[in-house]
């Protein structure tokens, strides 16, 4: 059986295949995504939004204060035993392996049981330290939160000498593990209290063991269950089955302002009487959500990375859920917006949508390959962001840095706009030194993505055509990446594949019409689906007929022929 364009093995409407506007098909995550940006710029709401609010915009990620205002770490007061053997607490790989960096702050100031990388003279590594770059990347994402909160932060919680004791700042760091982040954060930020939520008692009680290392000798019982009047009492948890939970807040002894509670986000925020801004680095799928409805049923700001929005699917079970309910049922409706309800009513686009968006190839950061995937990521970021805004918060969008910490690197950041609760009037638009969000500019290079699969999905090939004015004014403030605008990339039509591998196709193509000999040209057997697609959009450039033989995916092949030759003459 002969086809026009290659088929995936996923099957929908077929009034739901189109041809994109240069004349390659588009996969089914294009077509949704295609239809998405058109409402964008082009229609208009029932809310009576302009395309400034819908479509995602990244920002510049906070800067950190100045150096002589960042928070520091007393290390007389927390010493370990394996810091004594080295200098200090920088840690340092050993030469000649891969040029790990050393790393930058607050990793070069914090003692080494708060940090992620293993030190080369910790032979045992009983603390579960990561190596090599897995370290460094954990320290760039760490780092990038930790940015992001501090610049939520009012001075006197970071270092101001107009400090009120009675007005703490109580951040939730939520799915938190075993203290990547909270660790750091309770020992930079003393005036602030720091409250780890996790699932999992086995990695609770492994943070509660990275507390004990800061001050050897000292006895680990005296880590008591806090009697908070919003907290239930109850045992200390050993290992239990792993959707039971105590449901307990548990003090470190010795980092004070450090507490841990073992249960659910739901269950922690139903618990406890407030908080003040809400953290999720990498909370896996809806657990993302579940820290967005807890900090806006606290009137609480949140900064929070997503992960695995593949798990967002309907048909896809979340790991978090099973553990925190014992059930597979979803506890999020999906989409959230009022805006991308009405946009997209079929669950099935959404589904396709977040398979799409769970995107994992850190070599393809700041290039053309997959920049329709990653912005199907940040239109899955903007539902919840537009969710959030209708629900009284400031919105913004920014990315970790460097991007290639991690292919999860958005992070999402919201604050009440108004709010009777003093607590929250303390923190801080994160833009605040900048002139508040509304006078920041956008990040172009964060935003190029978006601008390539504009170009693929809605610009018209012709460069005569009328763009959309709206698209246009997007355009003045985007750019596309420096390497791209070296043509170094592909040409911006399309964003698969590099401007070498386009070339060479090109090439082919050429000695092929310039031989009178031929008139079809197959093309080996063996190709991926993304070359593949590279020949059909070659060949509709140089106006070639172009289709797809072969039933499997192994199988096919793509096949090109001059003017006056189709699929069934040229069998």
């Amino acid at each position: 059986m002969t086809t026009r364009f290659e088929q995936d093995e996923e099957t929908l409407p077929l009034d739901w295949t189109r041809i994109g506007v240069h004349g390659v098909r588009l996969k089914k995550f294009e077509e949704v995504v295609e239809e998405i940006l058109k409402k964008m710029f082009l229609s208009q709401t029932s809310s009576h939004l302009t395309w400034k609010d819908l479509v995602p915009s990244y920002l510049p990620i906070p800067q950190l204060p100045d150096e002589e205002m960042l928070p520091s770490v007393n290390h007389n007061k927390y010493i370990l035993e394996l810091e004594q053997s080295s200098t200090g607490s920088i840690i340092e790989e050993k030469s000649g392996d891969n040029d790990i960096p050393t790393p930058k702050w607050p990793f070069n100031k914090l003692p080494y049981a708060a940090c992620v990388r293993k030190s080369p003279y910790d032979m045992k590594n009983k603390l579960g330290k990561l190596k090599g770059l897995r370290a460094v990347r954990k320290e760039e994402q760490l780092s990038s939160l930790i940015q992001c909160i501090l610049a939520m932060l009012p001075p006197s919680s970071i270092g101001d000498s107009s400090y009120d004791e009675e007005k703490r700042i109580r951040i939730v760091d939520f799915a938190g593990g075993t203290g990547h982040l909270a660790l750091p954060l309770a020992l930079l930020l003393p005036r602030c209290d720091i409250v780890l939520v996790d699932l999992k008692a086995i990695s609770l009680e492994f943070m509660h063991k990275k507390t004990y290392a800061l001050a050897p000798g000292s006895d680990s019982k005296k880590d008591v269950i806090c009697n908070e009047s919003s907290i239930k009492k109850g045992p200390k948890v050993k290992k239990v089955d792993v959707t039971s939970h105590s449901n307990t807040l548990q003090k470190c002894e010795n980092v004070p302002n450090l507490y841990t509670f073992h249960g659910t986000i739901s269950t922690y925020a139903d618990y406890t009487d407030n908080f003040d801004i809400g953290v999720a680095l990498h909370a896996c799928g809806e657990a993302t959500d579940l820290v967005l409805r807890a900090c806006e049923e606290k009137s609480a700001n949140f900064i929070v990375s997503p992960c695995c929005v593949g798990k967002l699917n309907t048909k896809k079970h979340n790991p978090y859920i099973y553990h925190a309910t014992a059930s597979n049922e979803p506890l999020i409706a999906y989409p959230q917006s009022t805006i991308f309800q009405e946009w997209i009513p079929d669950k099935t686009k959404f589904d396709v949508l977040a398979k799409a968006a769970d995107y994992a190839e850190l070599d393809d950061m700041r290039t053309c390959r997959n920049a329709s995937r990653r912005t199907a990521k940040s239109l899955l970021e903007q539902d919840r962001l537009l969710y959030m805004k209708e629900h009284g918060y400031s919105v913004a969008l920014t990315r970790m840095e460097p991007w290639e910490c991690s292919p999860k690197n958005d992070i999402l950041m919201g604050w009440m706009i108004q709010s009777n609760n003093d607590m929250i009037r303390r923190c801080c638009d994160p833009y605040f030194d900048h002139g508040g969000v509304q006078h920041v500019k956008p990040c172009p290079d964060c935003n190029s993505d978006i601008m390539m699969a504009i170009n693929q999905l809605i610009l018209p090939n012709n460069k005569e055509d009328i763009i959309p004015p709206a698209i246009s004014e997007y355009q003045q403030t985007c750019k596309l990446s420096d390497a791209l605008m070296a043509g170094k990339l592909s040409s911006g039509d399309a964003v698969d594949w590099t401007k070498e591998e386009e070339d060479d196709y090109k090439y082919e193509l050429y000695e092929f019409i310039n031989d009178p000999s031929q008139r079809v040209k197959r093309f080996p057997i063996g190709m991926t689906r993304r070359h593949r697609k590279c020949v059909h959009f070659c060949a509709a450039k140089l106006n070639l007929n172009h289709w797809c033989e072969g039933k499997k995916n192994p199988e096919k092949i793509v096949v090109v022929g001059k003017k006056g030759t189709n699929s069934r003459t040229n069998s």
